[in-house]
């Protein structure tokens, strides 16, 4: 089961403004919110009990009481304050505690709302592509070079580079058929954008990798992979969230991949590992 109070704080935007009324109120009073009523809570919220009912079915409960039964087992970790990233003088463990949490609960989310069609999509695009063009700017660029360093290992010639001149070059000098993966956990970062734009004007297929948004980049992507949104946190730990997000799903994606040749991209790993295994003998 996810984490209640992380699936409401994610879900906000998305709902109706009287269900996030009522939202707003379980994340502020999540104690109180187990022994209300509906018409109490809907009354408290400002909504009505209504609204109440269809949060706890948007949230796929079989009804409220189902729902406070769920909570009212999740308060000990709603104790920890898990909407938040860190407090003044907090220890370690708490801090440690905290990070899992909202890991545990973020990979739990993308794996529930993730399409295995899209997923064999991308995957198809994937394999059909001759050469395959990366670009993500900071945070996202670790993930960038993690999509590059897992492909490349199967014999895929992937082009990863932070020189946005060097990439537009390179881009518009392809003849081969080509896909181009543009990664931004905002969906807005105008660099990408651009190399996404210009990667469609070239006849190269486009696949943008954000967080969950109305966003620019999966607007104008053939194809748009989307993760949970994980900005809400107070502080910015949300630069690893995200990270960590967008690595599972290049991991899916790969895994995936690898089992379309299993045998042949099994001895590819091999060979790989084998040659780097060699420098062990230069470092001796």
């Amino acid at each position: 089961m996810h984490n209640i109070l992380l699936t409401l704080r994610d879900s906000l935007d998305r709902l109706a403004s009287s269900e996030r009324k009522v939202a707003d109120y379980i994340i502020a009073h999540p104690h109180k919110v187990v022994s209300m009523s509906t018409q109490e809570l809907g009354k408290s919220s400002g909504a009505s009990s209504s609204a109440v009912i269809r949060l706890a079915k948007t949230l796929n409960f079989s009804g409220f009481i189902d729902f406070k039964v769920q909570l009212s087992g999740q308060l000990g970790q709603a104790e920890q304050h898990p909407l938040t990233d860190i407090s003044e003088f907090e220890s370690v463990s708490q801090i440690k505690n905290k990070l899992a949490m909202n890991l545990s609960h973020f990979i739990s989310a993308n794996n529930a709302n993730l399409s295995e069609k899209l997923i064999k999509t991308v995957v198809r695009e994937f394999d059909q592509a001759e050469v395959i063009f990366v670009y993500g700017i900071g945070a996202s660029h670790i993930v960038a070079k993690d999509i590059q360093q897992k492909f490349m290992r199967l014999g895929k010639e992937v082009i990863c580079s932070l020189d946005h001149h060097e990439m537009i070059a390179t881009i518009s000098l392809q003849d081969k058929n080509a896909l181009f993966v543009g990664i931004s956990a905002s969906g807005e970062t105008k660099e990408v954008i651009h190399l996404l734009e210009l990667s469609k004007s070239y006849g190269l297929k486009t696949i943008a990798l954000t967080e969950e948004s109305d966003n620019r980049l999966c607007k104008k992507a053939d194809i748009a992979l989307k993760t949970v949104k994980t900005d809400l946190t107070i502080l910015r730990s949300g630069a690893t969230l995200s990270i960590i997000n967008h690595l599972y799903i290049v991991g899916v994606i790969y895994y995936n991949f690898l089992t379309l040749n299993y045998h042949e991209n099994i001895e590819l790993l091999l060979k790989t590992r084998q040659s780097t295994d060699s420098l062990r003998d230069i470092n001796n």
